[in-house]
């Protein structure tokens, strides 16, 4: 199946760009929210998918939040205060003066088979599969990789669980923190195929 992207469903912050395999789709998460709306910052991006219920309000602490599971994934030599998904936000927005077009690229991997009956895949499984390529993305392209699962039916929701992992479109560096743009994260297109092209390795090596 060649590359597509689909226009934004009710609600999602990105187009979706989807291949070959249907359960997996990638976007990038821009500025611009839309007409009369207020520009979006990283942490509306991240935030979201932190908290699919129960989102604190604007401004206050992140804690506990309400994803299945969730890590921040980091590049040699990060800064250790980007653990914490909130501060990491807050530098990537420093001296930008409202500049910054492009936020994050989100990759989604949907999971049906830890839904199946029987049971392919545990929920554990799901987690260390996705938090695994996360850190593969992380340390080869020196970007943060934040991975967030969730599961749908535990909040009375629809879909199977899935995983999110959300890149800042930015490299991570040890003095300067956020530094240069990724491009390949920003051209949807080509960051939709080369993610697919790493995961399919990661996938084959556990093999």
């Amino acid at each position: 199946m060649p590359v597509r992207k689909h226009n934004a469903p009710p609600g999602l912050d990105y187009d979706p760009i989807t291949g070959e395999e249907q359960n997996i789709s990638y976007g990038v998460v821009g500025a611009d929210a839309g007409q009369s709306q207020p520009r979006r910052r990283l942490e509306d991006v991240i935030g979201r998918r932190l908290y699919p219920t129960d989102r604190p309000a604007v401004g206050t602490k992140w804690n506990d939040p309400t994803a299945e599971r969730w890590d921040v994934l980091l590049p040699r030599g990060a800064p250790d205060e980007f653990r914490d998904p909130q501060r990491m936000c807050e530098a990537f927005h420093i001296n930008d003066d409202g500049a910054i077009k492009h936020l994050a690229a989100v990759m989604t991997l949907k999971f049906p088979e830890a839904d199946s009956i029987p049971s392919e895949m545990r929920l554990h499984e799901v987690w260390e599969l996705s938090r695994g390529f996360g850190l593969l993305l992380a340390l080869q392209l020196e970007v943060a990789a934040v991975a967030v699962l969730h599961v749908p039916g535990r909040h009375w929701g629809h879909g199977v669980p899935h995983c999110h992992l959300i890149c800042p479109v930015r490299t991570v560096r040890p003095g300067s923190g956020f530094s240069t743009f990724v491009m390949p994260l920003i051209n949807g297109e080509e960051g939709r195929y080369r993610l697919g092209r790493s995961r399919r390795s990661s996938s084959s090596s556990r093999t």
